[in-house]
């Protein structure tokens, strides 16, 4: 799964799939990477809260989100993530 993430971009179906058949970490690792700017910005509308609750609020987001994305629903799962 890490060379093929790092080689190009994949599909948030085939994260999903990769993510269920047991490869959270580097699922979840690729989502925050690609993705921090977005996750970042919902994150600073809430003030007061210091950085480690945040990034450990964004990966906890990540997993929930993958736990329970529907593809056939046909949202974006950046979109599922930060909703």
């Amino acid at each position: 799964m890490s060379r093929q993430i790092l080689a190009s971009k994949i599909t948030g179906m085939e994260l999903v799939e990769s993510f269920r058949q047991g490869n959270e970490s580097e699922v979840i690792g690729y989502l925050y990477e690609e993705h921090k700017k977005a996750f970042q910005s919902v994150a600073d509308r809430f003030y007061g809260v210091d950085e480690a609750t945040v990034q450990s609020t964004i990966l906890e987001q990540i997993w929930v989100a993958l736990q329970n994305y529907d593809v056939e629903r046909g949202t974006k799962l950046t979109t599922f993530i930060c909703t």
